[in-house]
């Protein structure tokens, strides 16, 4: 009889593929919360970096000194 059709085989790759899946969905859980978590501060960064971009700078006026 082969060893890769015996019940107990197909009982372990079944228990390793099913926490194969749990740890991968835990991981795919932490992703979108991480990325959820993220976004309002990456909003708000890209707001602030675009009113520093629309407002113009006006350069400081250099003082020259004429006397003697």
């Amino acid at each position: 009889m082969n060893s890769a059709t015996t019940p107990l085989h197909r009982r372990q790759r079944r228990k390793s593929s099913l926490m194969i899946r749990i740890v991968l969905l835990i991981s795919f859980f932490i992703l979108i919360g991480r990325l959820i978590f993220v976004i309002p501060g990456a909003i708000s960064h890209h707001q602030q970096k675009l009113q520093e971009a629309s407002t113009p700078t006006i350069p400081n006026p250099v003082k020259i000194n004429r006397e003697g």
